[in-house]
This record gives C-alpha cells, sequence and structure tokens, in this order.
C-alpha cells in the first residue's frame, strides 16, 4: 500500500494486493473515494478478477460520481504509475519537497518504492515504510 499526501490536503493511494479480495479496508477506502478525500487506484498482481461482492455496490456508486473514478491496474505499483501520483498532487500547488510518503509492504517492494519515491524528487525525510513478511 502506498499514499502520497501533502500539505495542501490531497491523498493518492495506490494500493496493491495479490487479488480484489485482499484489499484492506476497502469499504472506507471506497468511501474516502467517494467524499473526495483521496485518489483511489488498486492494483493486482495475481487474480484480477471483480472486486469483492460485499463492496461492488459501493464500488459502482463511486464510479458514478463525479470527479475521478477508482482506477484498476494490472500489475506492481510501478515508476509510471507514482510519476501520475505526483502530477495529480502537483495540481493542487505540492512539490515533491512537499508531500509525504508511507509505504507499507513487503521489504522488497517498500525498498523498491522508496527508491523510486526518491528519484521523483520526495526527500527520505518525507518517506516513512512499514515492512513486513
Amino acid at each position: 500500500m502506498l499514499l502520497i499526501a501533502s500539505n495542501v490536503f490531497s491523498a493518492v493511494l495506490r494500493h496493491a494486493a495479490a487479488s480484489p479480495q485482499e484489499f484492506a479496508l476497502l469499504p472506507r477506502l471506497l468511501d474516502w473515494q467517494q467524499k473526495g478525500l483521496l485518489q483511489l487506484q488498486l492494483h493486482t498482481t495475481q487474480d484480477h478478477g471483480p472486486i469483492p461482492s460485499s463492496c461492488q455496490q459501493q464500488a459502482d456508486e463511486v464510479q458514478q460520481q463525479p470527479g475521478p473514478p477508482v482506477e484498476r491496474v494490472t500489475g506492481r505499483i510501478a515508476e509510471v504509475h507514482l510519476q501520475a501520483a505526483m502530477q495529480q498532487l502537483q495540481q493542487g500547488a505540492a512539490r515533491a519537497q512537499e508531500v509525504d510518503a508511507y509505504v507499507c509492504g513487503p521489504p522488497s517492494m517498500t525498498d523498491e518504492v522508496v527508491g523510486l519515491l526518491q528519484k521523483l524528487g520526495v526527500p527520505s525525510s518525507c518517506i516513512r515504510t512499514e515492512k513486513w513478511w
């Protein structure tokens, strides 16, 4: 999971899981997307089926709302996705130095994403990680 936020009250969430059933806190994230509190992108790395039926109605409602839709992506979070997130935040006048990033996941993924964020100009002091497994 990767959350990138700026001090201008914008947040972009890039959330990756092996399958849609593994997305943590999906109902809450969909609710925040619907309220305009974040821009959500869901990545599946193995099983690319539909999101869980318990969340399907909520996801459909979010997709019908004005504003950006929840994006579904096949594959891991890559540099192109981070660049797009940074561009979304910069539309709200944030610069890379004003961004806070929270990266959570397996060590190899978190290390890779941290390197990409640094490459995009986010200072190390603005990146927090939680590694598990």
